[in-house]
Parts: C-alpha cells; structure tokens; sequence
C-alpha cells in the first residue's frame, strides 16, 4: 500500500533502476507527438541523453477539446516516453458553493476587541464579523474541518484575502497542543497540514489577519485534499468581505 512520501521515493529509485537495465538511459533523439481528438496539439524535441534529466509541456487549446469525450493519442519516435496528464478549468462566479465530499467545512470571521474583558477560556473578546470591517481592525479566522469519513494525510489551505496580511502566531508550531502536524503562513494562504483525522467531531485551527486597503474582497473557499488519497477532498464556501477607511 502507498502511505508517505518514503514509498514515493522507493518507486523514483526502482524506476531509475529499470532504466539503467533496460539502456533507456542513453539512446537516439526523440520526438514526441501529441493530437487531440484527431489534430495535432503539440510536438516536442528530446536530444540524446537529455530526455532523462528534461521535462516539457504541451498546452493543449481549447478549440480542440470537444464537449463529452475526447481521445488524446501520443507518439514518439525511437522508443518509449513517460507522460503524465493533467485538466483544469475556471467558471466564472460571484460565489462558489460548498461541497461536502469527505468533509463539512466552516469558515467564521471575528472581531477581535483586546481592550475589552476576555470571553471564557479566551485571549480576548470576539464578536462575529457583521458588516463592513475597517482598515487595521484585527479579525479572528476560524475554520473548522467536520469529517464525514476518516482521512488521512490531509492538506487543509484557507485562501488569505488579497489586500490582508496575516499575523504570526508566536507560539509554537511544532507543538502537540495542536490536533495538526504543522501550520504554515504562507503570500496568499494559510495550510495546516494532519497526518490523520477520524471519522466524527470538528477539528479548528485559527489564525490573525489585518485588512491594509479598502475594497470588497471575494474570499476563495477553503480546500481540503489529501496526498495520496485523490477521494479525499473538500471545500467550504467563497466569502466577500467589505473594508472602509474608518476612522
């Protein structure tokens, strides 16, 4: 069964292996070929020995790929090629929808009031974000992950809305405290990453942002998806947020 990354390694490293006894190594030029749907779509030049150590993409257009059933044909010269293939699409919308794959995902925005007295069991008070939002307001985003099957070797990535700037959270990422492995802040996102989660309860992470500029921001949905598992995936619901100048 494929669990880690140290599986993936040991298939790189057998692959490497066929390779040397079967001379794949070193061998003549090649050109690789590639229709869709019966048209050419692209064709690329691999010299001698280089073919190994260089990787080369082909757009395919859209006017080539048909509404329901498309048929990709690949050829080369002079022996084998490795390929791989990949889509993806955009649709143009003023909210995306959530959906529950293997997991409910939730996203709440908070007001964070440090001058007022703290609410139970918290840092500081927190009132749920209702309207517009200043420029420097501090505000509290909490995701919370509801499983619906057990997952395991999660990535959960909450987009950070553009114009925002997240705060560092001075405690320690590598702590056990934390139901997740590791929590990263990254330009334009925030990930936590879990090597398990079962089946029932609510798991949360949260972090601090700070709006810079005014504007309306549509927020991306937060994005579920295992590593190694491509079943397991989910996502929660675009949000817009509203930033004044205030005062």
């Amino acid at each position: 069964m494929w669990r880690s990354t140290r599986d993936s390694a040991a298939a790189v490293l057998a692959f490497i292996e066929y390779l040397k006894a079967t001379g794949q190594r070193e061998g003549p030029d090649r050109t690789v070929t590639v229709h869709v749907n019966g048209k050419q779509a692209g064709k690329v030049e691999f010299a001698g020995a280089s073919k190994l150590g260089e990787a080369k993409t082909i757009e395919i257009e859209p006017d080539l790929i048909a509404s329901g059933l498309n048929t990709v044909k690949i050829s080369a010269s002079s022996g084998p090629v490795y390929y791989s293939m990949s889509a993806s699409w955009h649709v143009e919308a003023k909210k995306i929808e959530a959906r529950t794959g293997s997991a409910e995902i939730t996203r709440e925005y908070f007001r964070v009031d440090r001058a007022a007295a703290a609410s139970e069991n918290g840092q500081y008070r927190l009132t749920p974000l209702d309207g517009q939002v200043n420029v420097g307001e501090e505000i509290l985003v909490r995701v919370t992950v509801r499983p619906r099957s057990a997952m395991e070797y999660m990535a959960f990535e909450d987009p950070v809305p553009s114009g925002f700037e997240v705060r560092e959270d001075p405690g320690d990422r590598y702590s056990w405290n934390y139901w997740y492995g590791r929590r990263e802040v990254r330009d334009n996102r925030v990930a936590v990453f879990a090597h398990a989660l079962p089946a029932r309860g609510a798991w949360s992470f949260e972090y601090l942002m700070t709006p810079e500029h005014e504007g309306e921001y549509l927020v991306m949905p937060t994005r579920a998806w295992s590593m190694y598992y491509p079943d397991l995936a989910a996502r929660g619901e675009s949000t817009v947020i509203k930033v004044g100048r205030g005062q």
